[in-house]
């Protein structure tokens, strides 16, 4: 199979990290109201920041995010079981937002952890077109607009969850909270596609 596997909230611990320190820029130095928005994980939604601004905060410490996240629990090692057993792996990211190019950090941090794939894509624009050109039968991410989209288009979509995430209803996304379910997942969809292959 192909699957396609975004990196931050999925592979990376970056949007905790980012929520964190979201929190306490806009304690420190703003003297922000907090959160505005619980259901969303972008920040401009989230505590109700300017575009401008979100644009500047982004350029000044989304490098030194990159470069300092962890690896969710078990991603690694899922991903070598997944590459061992055939499958290809297609990280499909959105790191090259707001004219920063994080392509020369993101490839350093994948090399430092030995994480395996097959292809990478920044894309700064929709996925959609990526995971259709690339037969992607799997896609797991944590953005809702990005899982929508690709569930419209008969996509299958694992949707990596956190808690300040809103609820999808989808028949092609399915919710899933750590690299465990994300494995189990992938054998079932797997078996699944199989059986359907030979009862045609």
């Amino acid at each position: 199979m192909n699957i396609g596997i975004d990196l931050d909230g999925v592979v990376y611990n970056s949007i905790q990290y980012s929520e964190a320190l979201a929190e306490l820029y806009d304690i420190k130095y703003l003297n922000g109201k907090g959160i505005v928005n619980n259901d969303s994980n972008i920040l401009a939604e989230r505590y109700g920041w300017d575009l401008e601004f979100v644009k500047e905060y982004k350029k000044k410490f989304f490098p030194s995010i990159f470069k300092n996240v962890n690896l969710m629990p078990l991603a690694k090692e899922i991903i070598d079981m997944l590459k061992k057993e055939g499958h290809k792996v297609l990280i499909i990211t959105s790191r090259c937002l707001d004219g920063v190019n994080f392509k020369k950090i993101t490839m350093h941090k994948l090399k430092k952890n030995k994480i395996k794939y097959d292809k990478i894509f920044f894309s700064q624009k929709s996925k959609l077109n990526i995971c259709i050109q690339n037969s992607i039968d799997i896609m797991i991410d944590d953005s809702p607009y990005v899982l929508e989209e690709l569930a419209k288009n008969n996509i299958v979509c694992l949707y990596f969850k956190s808690s300040n995430t809103e609820n999808l209803k989808n028949k092609n996304i399915f919710d899933v909270y750590n690299w465990g379910e994300i494995y189990r997942e992938i054998l079932n969809f797997n078996k699944e596609k199989k059986k359907n292959e030979i009862n045609r």
